[in-house]
């Protein structure tokens, strides 16, 4: 009798440990655990007034995005969007003078996901005194004029800029160019320009480790005047 209930037992465990891993089988097939990648994820700097408030400032060397993979399952991965991903790197955390570690965190998916890895994992940044330079802002146009129309004057609004950072990527600033699209315009005009930096050679400089006086967004105005060919 005992061994008979002996073997009924050892029957049922096995008949439980079969049904659990058939069901974590089940599982995995109808909401199986996946990755997914998101590129182009800017990863925000945290605590950099420890550099900026003993009057020195810092240039992102290796670019200020990241490509994020997540793994989770399918189930949730569909819910997880570009917006929720949050890449940061602390300065608190900056590794031989130069490798701030990146992290990376999914708003209102905390616990639900198994990893949320960064590449690169970390940001380096390159430490050197501040300087700040005001430029003058010349005007460059893109696009055609309504027929009957050529360009008057081109006037910038302001028309210097102060810009601030690295004291190597200051150096580097040749021009300072409002570009505005002109395209189709039949009337004197006043129109939003983006704000481009080159350097002697001709070559677009970044603009991320650097601040101006005129807003985040580094845009100016440009006030167009046309002149009629018409008699």
């Amino acid at each position: 009798m005992k061994k008979r209930l002996t073997n009924n037992l050892a029957l049922k465990l096995a008949a439980l440990a079969f049904a659990f891993l058939l069901w974590l089988i089940v599982v995995n097939e109808i909401d199986p655990v996946e990755r997914r990648t998101y590129s182009n994820v800017v990863v925000t700097m945290l605590h950099d007034e420890l550099i900026l408030n003993k009057g020195n400032t810092y240039r992102i060397v290796n670019g200020n995005t990241a490509t994020v993979t997540v793994t989770a399952k399918r189930s949730i991965l569909e819910k997880i969007t570009p917006e929720a991903i949050r890449a940061t790197a602390d300065i608190k955390d900056i590794q031989l003078s130069s490798f701030v570690p990146i992290e990376v965190a999914i708003g209102g998916f905390e616990g639900e996901y198994r990893s949320a890895t960064a590449l690169p994992n970390n940001v380096e940044i390159k430490i050197e005194s501040s300087k700040s330079t005001k430029f003058p802002i010349n005007v460059e146009t893109i696009g055609t004029l309504q027929d009957g129309y050529v360009l008057g004057n081109l006037v910038a609004q302001p028309e210097t800029v102060q810009i601030s950072g690295p004291k190597s990527l200051i150096g580097r600033i040749e021009k300072v160019v409002a570009r505005v699209d002109i395209n189709g315009i039949s009337s004197d005009s006043t129109l939003e320009a983006e704000l481009v930096l080159y350097d002697g050679g001709g070559n677009v400089i970044d603009q991320t480790s650097l601040e101006t006086n005129i807003g985040g967004d580094k845009k100016v105005r440009v006030k167009v005047e046309l002149l009629s060919t018409k008699m």
